[in-house]
């Protein structure tokens, strides 16, 4: 029974997993280039500006918010600058760049 219960609870996040919207933080400094914005605090927020969402990208600036679709701002703090952009989350595995500039 034990065994059940943990098959259950791993399909479970693995189904979860699977339709959460996978990201790629870029920010565009002009003439230096084009950086991964890595092991950075991430910040969602909806459209009545309320926090929904908090977490850090790794460093290679990859991350995966598992939250319902809609439009949202996401805000992060890179090389002393506040970059916000707006999102769309569609509840899609697959990984789409956000460019910061």
């Amino acid at each position: 029974m034990i065994r059940i219960i943990h098959i259950v609870f791993f399909l479970i996040i693995f189904i979860e997993s699977a339709y959460a919207d996978r990201f790629k933080l870029r920010y565009n400094s002009g003439r230096d280039g084009i950086y991964n914005v890595g092991n950075t605090e991430v910040k969602l927020f909806d459209s009545n500006n309320n926090s929904i969402f908090t977490g850090k990208s790794d460093k290679f600036g990859n991350i995966t918010i598992n939250i319902p679709r809609g439009i949202y701002t996401i805000r992060v703090n890179y090389r002393s600058r506040s970059l916000t952009a707006d999102i769309n989350i569609i509840n899609s595995n697959t990984r789409r760049p956000i460019n910061f500039r």
